[in-house]
């Protein structure tokens, strides 16, 4: 018992500088959002919403295959393919990166975004999705103490040069750069470690890059990214209307009040950064029931907490808003239901568990139904009650579309448990 204890003490002391890095993650938009205008900041915020679709979506699945599959590589002693793996995701991304570019040249636009912030957007999530590739070597290996330091490290550079720029009046567009800089940077320091740490030559790297002579499972693979597709779509169908139909400066209130969602989604992914790895090897040494009720512990806790904390969090955030920011006094009535929102989203470990347990086809029908059934119901809401479309309705589309995730996922957990133990 105690050397359990002792092992679990050992594997989570990351955790402070996890949660450094979230913080600063966090802060950084607050201090964007006071040194820019309303307006940049909604700039901002809408090349953020593009890098956060491209990130989620470039590698064509490959990320997340990485994230379940590299771990019990490493665990079989297999590391030369657990590297391959990672190399070939930031490979798949870096072509579908080229393509979005030219697409951006060639005229397609998105909200109200110039050609060169469009492309910001797009260079963005390809150096995010680089820097979380190289930097998901570590905690595959259940090193999380250097993965925190990776994250804490990048997390606070980039923060440190956006802030910097966005002081020196460079507005939304040099905040982009400064944080594509960064993370570039520290993309060529641990991509290094990880191939010295693998031992790999110039000339494995060239014959891993080569994705069109690899034999790569699309299929898992493609699934996943459907499914990232929905799940992006549910978690951020607010925001894209949001974007699509509102003022510049609209948005910007809107994308400030929306920093309840990002803080989730931040918050969550850390959490999930070290679960995933944890769930993935005890399902590898045949511990699936174990599985089942560490998500279950993790997701009711959390649930249970935040939704004791969310109405004095919007009390004290509607003052101090007004006190400290009051350009965005008008978010005040988004809070609540913002961080509702945000609440069902950090607690959702539901999803997590069925790519552990290579569900991604009832992952892929759980997200879709969620989402349907959330736009559905607010577009009757709109349609039957002839209300008018306004960032309020958006936030408590968020709210919905956040339960109806959070609930069809556990769900599905349920249904292929049950399935599991039938046969």
């Amino acid at each position: 018992m105690l050397a359990t204890i002792a092992r679990g003490a050992t594997l989570f002391s990351y955790t402070p500088l996890l949660g450094l890095a979230v913080a600063v993650s966090f802060a950084k938009l607050i201090v964007y959002a006071k040194l820019v205008t309303v307006a940049q900041f909604g700039a901002l915020g809408q090349m953020l919403l593009i890098s956060a679709v491209f990130s989620m979506a470039a590698s064509l699945g490959l990320q997340s295959v990485a994230s379940r599959d590299v771990p019990a590589l490493f665990a079989r002693g297999l590391e030369r393919r657990g590297v391959r793996l990672l190399v070939q995701t930031i490979a798949v991304a870096s072509w579908i990166a080229l393509l979005g570019l030219l697409a951006a040249a060639a005229g397609l636009s998105l909200f109200d975004l110039t050609v060169e912030e469009l492309m910001l957007g797009v260079v963005h999530g390809w150096a995010q999705i680089a820097f979380l590739t190289l930097a998901s070597e570590s905690r595959s290996r259940l090193d999380m103490m250097r993965y925190a330091r990776n994250m804490a490290a990048r997390n606070t550079a980039i923060a440190a040069a956006g802030a910097a720029i966005a002081g020196l009046g460079f507005g939304a567009q040099g905040v982009i750069l400064a944080e594509v800089a960064g993370t570039l940077l520290f993309c060529g320091f641990i991509g290094r470690d990880v191939l010295a740490r693998s031992r790999a030559s110039l000339r494995w790297l060239l014959r891993a890059v080569a994705v069109h002579r690899a034999r790569l499972p699309w299929r898992a693979a493609l699934l996943m990214c459907a499914g990232a597709l929905v799940m992006f779509a549910s978690f951020n169908v607010d925001r894209w209307i949001a974007a699509e139909t509102l003022a510049r400066d609209a948005f910007g209130v809107y994308a400030f009040g929306w920093l309840a969602l990002l803080a989730a989604q931040s918050v969550q992914g850390l959490l999930n950064s070290g679960l995933l790895p944890l769930l993935a090897r005890r399902r590898a040494v045949s511990l699936e029931a174990s599985a089942y009720r560490l998500t279950a512990l993790v997701s009711a806790a959390l649930l249970v907490g935040g939704l004791s904390l969310a109405i004095p969090t919007a009390w004290l955030l509607e003052r101090a808003v007004e006190h400290w920011m009051p350009q965005y006094a008008e978010a005040r009535e988004l809070w609540l239901p913002l961080l509702l929102a945000a609440v069902f989203r950090v607690s959702d470990f539901w999803s997590s568990l069925l790519l552990v347990i290579e569900r991604e086809g009832l992952l892929l029908t759980a997200q879709s139904a969620a989402v349907a059934a959330a736009c559905l119901g607010y577009a009757i809401w709109l349609v039957v009650g002839m209300r008018d479309l306004t960032p309020v309705s958006l936030a408590w589309l968020a709210f919905a579309a956040a339960v109806s995730s959070h609930g069809s996922s556990a769900v599905m957990v349920l249904y292929a448990r049950r399935a599991a133990a039938a046969t």
